[in-house]
């Protein structure tokens, strides 16, 4: 059934000829490749199946290579799954990253080159689906690509192009010159240096130029305890609060509750805390930047148990 899978991740490089490797360039990279089998893993089989990856060093090559061990744990209850086209076999996940055959990475080495021609602009990317296929034309003049339409759909996420940048990342160091997936000691698709470098600067819009600004918010709701460090009697709300144990700063969206809040209606006893919806929104495209937050509902205050009362 193929539930578990290796191939090879070899870096190479005048750097790494005593098979080691700054932990601090490498564990980023592993990370990311990690999060990417098992993002898509959880894309095609929910969470039904988890996804476990296994690393294993190769000190005899005169670089440096770790074995990658993908294997899925198949819950009883799934085991519906295994006769629908939904569910991924971890040697489908890995065909698909491109892990063990042509598949992600060797569509980005594609877009990295197309992008190439056209400076500082985006790719004009056209693409049309059929049987399972996906057609892929890069601006006028190319020849076309036909790929997977599932390899398709995880190369265009956002996500999954900032996670393939880290695992690039160390060819920015210098001495080290390549990177690539092995499977039976045969390439799959290989990067040097200098298609590394590219790529990573490369804006994610460039890549992928159907990402529009207003759907590149992922907005998380969460039911929580909040509690208040600086509040704003008067004017338009924006409160500083600790959640999970950190001060973030955070909009009042709820404005029936804050007209009642400053006007004196709710009683309030400190310290207190209160329990929100709270609203979450990160950037699909930038993992740099910061996390905004907004309460959109208080259900209810929390006075200090000598005074605890409900306000709604």
């Amino acid at each position: 059934m193929g539930k578990h899978v290796t191939t090879t991740i070899r870096y190479d490089g005048s750097e790494l000829v005593n098979h080691q490797m700054d932990v601090q360039e490498l564990a980023p990279a592993l990370l990311a490749l990690a999060e990417m089998a098992q993002l898509t893993n959880k894309r095609f089989n929910g969470d039904a199946v988890s996804m476990n990856v296994l690393v294993k060093a190769d000190i005899e090559q005169h670089c440096f290579q770790l074995d990658i061990h993908l294997v899925q744990n198949i819950l009883e209850t799934a085991k519906q799954l295994f006769d629908t086209d939904n569910f991924k076999t971890a040697k489908e996940i890995a065909e698909i990253l491109g892990f063990v055959s042509g598949g992600m990475f060797s569509i980005w080495t594609i877009w990295k080159k197309a992008s190439e021609k056209f400076d500082t602009n985006p790719i004009t990317i056209s693409t049309t689906q059929h049987d399972g296929l996906t057609t892929i034309v890069y601006g006028s003049g190319s020849s076309p690509i036909t790929v997977n339409n599932n390899t398709y759909s995880v190369a265009i996420d956002p996500a999954m192009i900032e996670l393939g940048k880290k695992v690039l990342k160390p060819l920015e160091c210098a001495g080290y010159d390549t990177v690539g997936f092995y499977p039976d000691n045969k390439p799959t698709v290989e990067w040097s240096e200098e298609e590394a470098r590219n790529f990573i600067k490369l804006p994610t819009q460039h890549i992928n130029p159907d990402i529009d600004p207003k759907t590149d918010l992922n907005v998380t709701s969460i039911r929580t305890f909040v509690s208040v460090k600086t509040q704003r009697n008067d004017g338009k709300a924006r409160w500083e609060i600790k959640w999970a144990n950190k001060a973030v700063w955070v909009s009042i969206e709820d404005f029936d509750w804050l007209h009642r809040f400053q006007s004196g209606q709710i009683h309030v006893d400190i310290p207190y805390k209160l329990d929100v919806s709270l609203e979450m929104t990160t950037s699909k495209t930038n993992p740099n930047l910061e996390p905004t937050y907004a309460i959109k509902e208080v259900h209810e205050l929390i006075n200090p148990p000598a005074r605890q009362e409900s306000l709604l």
